[in-house]
């Protein structure tokens, strides 16, 4: 269980550091900056080792990957940035912040929120890695991945959970 956790500290701290890494930044660094980020994150020796066997992506030699990640890491900044005014209508929105509209994130007790949306597509990509790391690409496998991993977010938020059922 590599990458289980039980509160969205363990796995999710280990995801974001595995996605640093890919992305250019030290293993030990991105240990780092995860856990500076959110306290008890990484949890484990093992998601640690995790983090610095990761091999940093090359766009030159995975251009296909390099920009879904790009696409992934774009959608949760925007995310983070937008969520504030994610329902509001663009009269609500210059009313509030002037007409230029949103300039600034807008943090909550000092840090930026990210929404539900962000927070799912973090858990699928999890469900799709884990998959790929054991080597199960078929569609069963994929979406029983996915499933779980949905399932571990449903417990983040306070929901019931599979309990003690683990993959």
């Amino acid at each position: 269980d590599l990458l289980h956790c039980r509160a969205g500290l363990g796995r999710a701290g280990t995801l974001a550091a595995h996605l640093l890494v890919e992305l250019g930044t030290p293993p030990a660094e991105a240990v780092e900056l995860v856990r500076r980020a959110r306290t008890g994150a990484i949890q484990t020796s093992a998601q640690e080792a995790h983090v610095h066997r990761v091999a940093g992506i090359r766009a030159e030699t995975d251009a296909a990957l390099a920009g879904r990640l790009a696409c992934l890491l774009g959608g949760a900044l925007g995310d983070g940035f937008g969520s504030a005014v994610e329902s509001d209508t663009l009269a609500d929105i210059r009313q509030r912040f002037g007409p230029a509209g949103l300039r600034l994130p807008q943090y909550e007790h000092g840090q930026l929120m990210v929404s539900d949306d962000t927070q799912v597509t973090l858990f699928t990509l999890e469900g799709l890695t884990r998959s790929m790391l054991r080597q199960e690409r078929d569609d069963a496998s994929l979406l029983r991945h996915v499933r779980l991993s949905w399932l571990d977010w449903l417990e983040t938020q306070g929901g019931r959970s599979r309990g003690s059922e683990s993959s």
